[in-house]
């Protein structure tokens, strides 16, 4: 049997931070695209063509000057797979994934009083190839081990070879699974720490961004409960970063002429670790999940520690769903977690007119807690199915983006937060089955 799925996927979002009281405002805007075709035939065969484009800008309006961030990227390609060899206790698999890049990371243009500056537009255009083979081998009826291998080039400049094998033990009721790997990354991902704003953008590896490349350890536990309608599970996760890249720079730096965004890149090497622990329930007419998570990432540059930007701290969320009868259910999901972490700004000095930054350790700081909570409900009759939810209900205001402006009426600079695009977001979907 053969199946075709195509799948669109677009929007935009747009956030601005302005005050009537402080001289800078900032402003951000996101839109993405993705769309892909998808084929599924016999041996497990699957083949995708798949094009997509991010782009962000970045608006900083100052008394005398607007200034202007852009960057974007463009990603089109073809990923195949297929059964090679199916015997008794051995399947083995092998795919070819093929992808180009047109890249521009943060270019900056200014304009003011009588003027305009624009810095130099340094698009990056390149190609992925990467091909791989994993292979399953059940030794015993309780013993299941999987290997696999990829071998992958980036413009034909950066060659990588990850090998990669994990196991399923089942001992009574429990399942032990065990997990190393290599992984290879050509792109990167680098932001402002400064203010705290998702204001990413990405790089493609060259000459000064090398590839990132991680050892990956997992260890993980479950066990069902209830004839089965209870899962309990926990893992443990460690990994080993080598070249992984973060932005150093800050915001006001792309107000030059000469701004280059990869001179801010700082290379880094260092560690991801953290536990996962969940508790699901997946059948009947209440489903759920619960968890809980910590993780935290540490990187070194120059002989000194500090936070990465990824590092998760706490998160905790928890999803209930009630089936009332065929046609109707209703769900809430709730989320508490550990605020971004950021640069803070330790002082400001005004020399020469010019107002001077001095900032505390990297990364060294978070925001509050991030929390929301969702209610929704689903009506379905046949192929057909409406769903209504509210997003954040009791409308909690989320820091989203923090920094320090000028006061107009006290004269004084002082810390400034934005908080959450919306105080709660109702939404309606109509969903058809064919």
């Amino acid at each position: 049997i053969n199946y075709v799925t195509a799948n669109f996927f677009r929007n935009r979002d747009n956030l601005s931070a302005g005050n009537a009281n402080y001289s800078m405002n900032t402003s951000l805007n996101w839109r993405n695209s993705v769309g892909s075709v998808c084929w599924r035939g016999v041996r497990s065969t699957q083949v995708t063509a798949y094009v997509s484009e991010f782009e962000s800008n970045l608006t900083v309006a100052l008394p005398q000057n607007d200034v202007l961030g852009r960057s974007s990227i463009v990603a089109y390609g073809l990923t195949g797979q297929t059964e090679l060899v199916r015997l008794k206790k051995c399947v083995l698999t092998g795919g070819l994934d093929a992808g180009g890049f047109r890249i521009t990371p943060l270019w900056a243009y200014m304009e003011g009083v009588g003027s305009s500056v624009s810095a130099p537009e340094r698009i990056q255009n390149s190609w992925e190839l990467r091909a791989f083979a994993d292979a399953r081998f059940r030794l015993s009826q309780n013993l299941t081990v999987r290997a696999g291998l990829s071998a992958s080039t980036f413009g034909g400049r950066y060659f990588a070879i990850d090998p990669r094998a994990n196991a399923d033990w089942q001992y009574g009721d429990n399942v032990w699974t065990f997990g190393a790997g290599v992984f290879s990354q050509y792109l990167h991902q680098v932001g402002f720490s400064d203010i705290g704003l998702a204001s990413n953008f990405w790089y493609g590896s060259n000459g000064r961004v090398k590839p990132q490349r991680s050892l990956d350890l997992t260890a993980g536990w479950q066990r069902k409960f209830l004839n089965d309608e209870l899962t309990v599970s926990a893992t443990a996760y460690f990994k080993r970063v080598v070249a992984q890249s973060e932005y150093q720079g800050q915001v006001l730096d792309i107000i030059t002429s000469d701004y280059d965004a990869q001179r801010s890149i700082l290379i880094s090497n260092g560690y991801n670790a953290g536990v996962i622990l969940e508790v699901q329930k997946s059948f009947g007419a209440l489903t759920g999940q619960l968890s809980y998570s910590y993780g935290y990432a540490m990187r070194r540059h120059g002989g000194e520690w500090f936070r990465s930007i990824t590092d998760a701290g706490h998160q905790f969320k928890a999803d209930i769903d009630y089936e009332f009868n065929s046609h109707w259910s209703a769900g809430a999901g709730f989320i508490f977690a550990s605020g971004r972490v950021y640069t803070p700004t330790r002082y400001l000095y005004v020399i020469a007119n010019r107002i001077m930054s001095e900032y505390g350790k990297r990364n060294s700081s978070r925001f509050p807690p991030y929390q929301h909570l969702d209610l929704w409900a689903t009506y379905r009759a046949g192929r057909h199915s409406v769903n209504l939810s509210i997003i954040n209900v009791y409308g909690y205001r989320n820091v989203e983006i923090q920094y320090f402006g000028l006061n107009s009426h006290s004269g004084h600079y002082e810390l400034y937060r934005q908080y959450s695009l919306y105080r709660f977001l109702p939404s309606i979907s109509y969903s058809l089955d064919f």
